[in-house]
């Protein structure tokens, strides 16, 4: 059985249950392309997602000027809208894991700087909308991770209590989400994100892949708990 303690179980969505990058590179690259800016390094660009994309525009550029970051964001969303969804791919044992989550009674939810609309056409051409209770995108938050707003927002719309919550995520922004929303937290290295960058918060876990999260849970495995 999974574990008792929780009632629903909370994803981060890139490099958590799906994997863009190939979609994501070109859509960045793309619109630097057309604000004027220097192609980035795969990698440069894998280590921001998770940020939304004025942040992660700031951080590679150093660029704050509002109108560039405006018009690079209605560039980005041009071939994003073409081409995201079609070359996102769920990650191995993805589905499986949420097959089970829902068998055991829990609630599952996505929580992710993405538009709730780009998740929902995934998981729709996966097949797995029916897995999914809830999802949390940009555009239903004001203030995004790792602000605990979207936890609170899920909590409160599940009618669950936040230590009844298990969040699981690939990145540092989604260990501090759950810091500040002072939910258990089990971090994956399907990203660019090391167990040993984990070790600055609080985690339940710190597990390679999805399948081992699925052992986990079904195995009641709490030996390596972090306070």
């Amino acid at each position: 059985m999974i574990l008792k303690q929780y009632n629903a179980i909370i994803f981060d969505f890139d490099y958590t249950l799906v994997d863009a990058t190939k979609a994501i590179v070109k859509c960045y690259n793309y619109a630097f392309s057309k604000v004027g800016f220097p192609s980035q390094e795969i990698l440069t660009i894998k280590k921001t997602v998770g940020m939304t994309i004025p942040e992660a525009f700031k951080l590679m550029t150093g660029c704050q000027d509002l109108e560039i970051i405006e018009t690079f964001k209605q560039h980005f969303k041009t071939l994003a809208d073409k081409i995201m969804t079609k070359e996102t791919i769920v990650l191995d044992n993805a589905k499986n894991l949420l097959e089970i989550a829902k068998q055991n009674d829990l609630k599952t939810g996505i929580l992710s700087s993405k538009k709730a609309y780009r998740i929902n056409e995934t998981l729709k051409k996966e097949n797995m909308l029916h897995l999914i209770d809830i999802v949390i995108g940009f555009e239903n938050i004001e203030q995004h991770k790792p602000l605990p707003q979207g936890i609170d927002k899920i909590a409160k719309i599940l009618d669950i209590n936040k230590n009844e919550i298990l969040y699981v995520g690939d990145s540092l922004v989604d260990a501090q989400t759950a810091q500040n929303a002072k939910v258990d937290f089990i971090g994956v290295l399907t990203g660019t994100t090391t167990k040993e960058d984990f070790e600055r918060y609080p985690y339940i876990a710190v597990l390679n892949v999805l399948l081992e999260l699925e052992l986990f849970l079904t195995t009641k495995n709490t030996k390596d708990t972090k306070e």
